[in-house]
């Protein structure tokens, strides 16, 4: 699927939270992960404890909650090591939470070409827990 211009929009806005909020050196990987509601406001989330910790995504999609969102359009994560973004895959245990309280949401990623696509979760979590 194509990027609409308010999908370029949340991968600036995460960028520039990337950018002004991390303290490098004293923790060298950073991801913030940006999520677009349907109601079109934009929530994020930062890891805070570099590998181990709360993931980006979770405390996005957590902030929307809190913000009374239920619906999703997209999802966007990036990390930054020195000066150096990147849009990185959620990980395994954000895609299973986003498959349970946000199953309709589209990832952006890049291909194997480096083109921004966005994909739905049946595509980025293909052998996904059913009960």
């Amino acid at each position: 699927m194509e990027l609409t211009n308010i999908d370029n929009e949340l991968i600036e806005q995460v960028k520039a939270k990337l950018g002004q909020n991390c303290d490098l050196p004293n923790l060298p990987y950073y991801v913030v992960a940006g999520i677009l509601a349907q109601s079109g406001k934009m929530y994020f989330g930062m890891n805070v404890d570099s590998w181990v910790g709360t993931c980006a995504e979770l405390v996005a999609l957590s902030n929307a909650r809190l913000g009374g969102e239920r619906k999703f359009l997209s999802s966007v994560s990036m990390r930054r090591a020195g000066n150096t973004y990147e849009i990185v895959p959620p990980c395994g245990r954000c895609r299973e939470i986003y498959k349970q309280y946000c199953p309709e949401i589209l990832t952006i990623l890049l291909d194997d070409n480096q083109n921004l696509i966005k994909v739905d979760l049946n595509t980025l979590l293909p052998f996904q827990y059913k009960e």
